[in-house]
């Protein structure tokens, strides 16, 4: 089984205090390095379409 030294980063100053002690931890032991970086994905509303756009608004063909 492979071994790695794993540090969550999130762009804080702690974050990035961790990658730095995960990477000299990683050199003391010889192994590899893995930085993982997570959010919460917060979707824009969709926009809403006014009643009377609802349908197409080009000439029909007839």
């Amino acid at each position: 089984m492979p071994r790695h030294v794993a540090a969550g980063i999130d762009g804080s100053p702690e974050g990035l205090a961790a990658a730095h002690w995960a990477a000299r931890e990683a050199l003391r032991r010889g192994t590899a390095l893995r930085l993982v970086h997570a959010w919460k994905w917060q979707p824009r509303p969709a926009p809403t379409v006014p009643a009377d756009h609802s349908r197409s608004t080009a000439p029909s063909a007839r």
